[in-house]
């Protein structure tokens, strides 16, 4: 993830298998296409074992902190509920939160 990200970027384990990035200065179109690269990279890296090899793939949630709505703990929710998103609609995939498309809000 820190190859992909930008120096002054955040990246760390949020617990479990998720992991949380906090994208300085980035708007929602940018942190889609670096959100879609991320996916892109880890869906295309072999990992080997013994004599096996396998890949995995990854799905992510987007959602943004701005001026008016600033709280981290709120975007961290909104950033779980497009990531449950991604992996009802098949999994591998980049979802950005949106009241329209999560079921329930």
């Amino acid at each position: 993830l820190k190859d992909i990200l930008r120096d002054y970027d955040i990246v760390g384990r949020l617990g479990g298998e998720e992991f949380g990035m906090y994208l300085a200065d980035c708007h929602t179109d940018k942190a889609m296409v670096i959100a879609e690269r991320i996916r892109d990279k880890i869906e295309n890296l072999i990992f080997y074992y013994n004599k096996d090899s396998f890949q995995v793939t990854i799905s992510i949630g987007v959602s943004m902190v701005t001026n008016k709505e600033n709280d981290l703990n709120v975007a961290l929710k909104k950033a779980d509920k497009a990531l449950y998103q991604s992996k009802k609609s098949g999994r591998n995939k980049v979802s950005l939160f949106s009241k329209l498309t999560i079921a329930g809000k």
